[in-house]
């Protein structure tokens, strides 16, 4: 019984040596592509997070909030695919674990051309 109680001791000090005392990894930096854009109004473009911890490292898995500071001119989905509603500019972020970045994009009136001339 006693040999029994010092392989239960011995496994509980392995496991307790082994176990990860720094916590869950944070994201440090966000950043979308691409950093400036311009679409026409009616069109998407779907942009691209990263997420990066302290040392530099790739995250994945952590959820990301979007959000436009004019709507009305150009909406983001919660997937990050920005619509142009309205000739002007916003600003779309992207904020994970309290870390945000920013895009500006420009959104113009759709342009066709009449028999090639713009």
């Amino acid at each position: 019984m006693r040999w029994r109680t010092l392989q239960l001791i011995a496994l509980a000090a392995v496991a307790s040596a082994c176990s990860d005392t720094t916590g869950p990894v944070q994201v440090a930096a966000v950043s979308i592509t691409p950093s400036t854009a311009t679409v026409q109004i009616g069109d998407q473009l779907a942009l691209t997070v990263e997420l990066r911890d302290a040392g530099g490292h790739t995250l994945s898995g952590y959820g990301v909030t979007w959000s436009s500071s004019a709507p009305e001119v150009a909406s983001v989905t919660p997937a990050g695919v920005v619509t142009g509603l309205a000739d002007g500019g916003a600003t779309i972020t992207a904020t994970s674990e309290g870390r945000s970045a920013t895009t500006s994009v420009s959104v113009v009136p759709f342009l066709t051309t009449v028999d090639g001339v713009w």
